[in-house]
């Protein structure tokens, strides 16, 4: 496989000490308490990755099919450039169905060719994707056979913000447990490679009675711009667990979650996800008075203690308790023939 390690040692030792540089933090959210990051690891992998796409001929974009507008990386068409693109929208299990056809409708209209919902943690739309993939690499392989070479394996590379599934997606595609993956941010800290389709190929050609890889894939740290993202992006960000729980207090992700929910574009959640939880009350509440909401869910549910019940609250809406819910709508919406 090629080997992310291969960097040259200059850059690498570089790296090693590399420190973001702190940028002014965007205007508060409705006053809201500013969010701010940005790990060490992910500063290092952000002057990484240009030296590793060097060696990718396609790019996975992932993102949060709950929050698709915040998990649209900023930097991610200079990480494309010349290569070729395929989206994936994760967790499409975890948005209704009709706001699955609004963004689908919204995605095509806007030009976006190559797009795939999936369900990384059960497999679903995983097999497309590994199609769509190797058709957006075999540009490689038949100018190699112009030359007269062998084929390899297409390399692809898997970018996204932290937590939105790379690992689980990559584990997916290989076929069994290749890489770490768990349901908290900043878990993957490096480049590392897995071969898809091919037993112990190295990418290369293959040995005498082997098989090579028909697909490569490199799973990268969630990398965060360094320049931050709105402050609405980032507590969206926060309340869909993307990225770490260092950056943020959960009470006060919990407040923006409450009155976020409130404000659901018809058809993209339950109409009364809080309700049916929580009880009428702090549902009415939460819209204007997201404080008296978690207060009420506090005293009926965590005996009065309201960081337990922030937590509750991001925990119930992260595991679907309050059913599937797309915070995000596209920027027209026209919900006509959804059924």
């Amino acid at each position: 496989l090629p080997r992310a390690s291969a960097l040259p040692r200059a850059l690498a030792t570089a790296s090693a000490s590399a420190r973001a540089p702190q940028e002014a933090p965007e205007a508060p959210w409705d006053g809201r308490p500013v969010i701010s990051w940005y790990p060490g690891h992910i500063a290092r992998a952000e002057k990484q990755l240009q030296e590793v796409l060097k060696m990718v001929d396609v790019v996975v974009e992932l993102r949060d099919a709950r929050i698709l507008e915040s998990t649209r990386h900023p930097l991610m068409a200079q990480w494309v450039g010349s290569r070729a693109h395929v989206l994936a929208l994760n967790r499409a299990d975890c948005v209704p169905q009709s706001a699955v056809q609004a963004w689908t409708r919204h995605l095509e209209a806007e030009g976006v060719q190559d797009f795939h919902w999936v369900n990384a943690r059960e497999g679903k739309g995983v097999d497309a994707l590994k199609r769509a993939v190797l058709r957006a690499g075999a540009h490689v392989n038949a100018k190699r056979a112009r030359k007269g070479l062998l084929p390899r394996a297409v390399r692809a590379c898997v970018l996204g913000f932290p937590n939105v599934g790379k690992s689980a997606l990559i584990n997916r595609l290989v076929g069994r447990a290749k890489l770490r993956s768990e349901n908290r941010a900043g878990v993957t800290r490096s480049f590392t490679w897995a071969a898809v389709g091919g037993g112990k190929g190295s990418g290369r050609r293959a040995s005498a009675g082997g098989r090579a890889p028909e697909l490569q894939l490199l799973d990268t740290p969630g990398i965060i711009p360094a320049r931050q993202v709105t402050q609405r992006a980032a507590y969206m960000l926060a309340a869909c667990d993307d990225i770490g729980s260092a950056a943020y207090e959960d009470h006060t992700v919990c407040l923006a979650l409450l009155a976020q929910l409130c404000d659901v574009r018809p058809g993209f959640g339950p109409a009364r996800a809080l309700e049916g939880r929580y009880g009428a009350e702090a549902a009415a509440a939460a819209a204007n008075a997201p404080e008296e909401a978690l207060a009420m869910i506090a005293a009926a549910r965590c005996g009065g203690d309201e960081a337990r019940a922030a937590v509750m609250v991001l925990r119930d809406f992260r595991d679907g308790r309050l059913g599937t819910i797309a915070l995000e709508a596209p920027p027209v919406l026209d919900l006509a023939g959804d059924g």
